[in-house]
């Protein structure tokens, strides 16, 4: 692990809404991922099994109901918060998803 005094002081800290109390925003660098590697493979086997990107989405368009539980299963997979190199920092508060009215 690299200099982790450093990279912990680096980081960027937000604000319990409870406490009031400062803590850190993500995981510090150098430090490993909690969730094996082998429970990723499993899971990734899991997926392919179950007919990969194909039978996600044929599970997905099959009612409105596994719509809204993917979509929210996305919105859990992706990061809150996208940095770029430029500084361009890009926040993702909501994702809100209506299907328009049948005409």
């Amino acid at each position: 692990m690299k200099n982790s005094k450093n990279s912990n002081e680096n980081r960027k800290l937000c604000i319990s809404p409870i406490s009031g109390a400062a803590i850190p925003a993500g995981r510090p660098r150098g430090v490993k991922n909690k969730v094996p590697k082998s429970l990723k493979a499993a899971f990734l086997e899991v997926f392919e099994r179950m007919g990969g990107a194909e039978g996600l989405y044929r599970w997905a368009t099959k009612s409105e109901k596994n719509r809204t539980v993917y979509l929210q299963l996305l919105s859990k997979l992706l990061p809150q918060e996208l940095e770029h190199g430029g500084g361009i920092q890009i926040t993702v508060h909501r994702i809100i998803t209506e299907r328009p009215p049948n005409d």
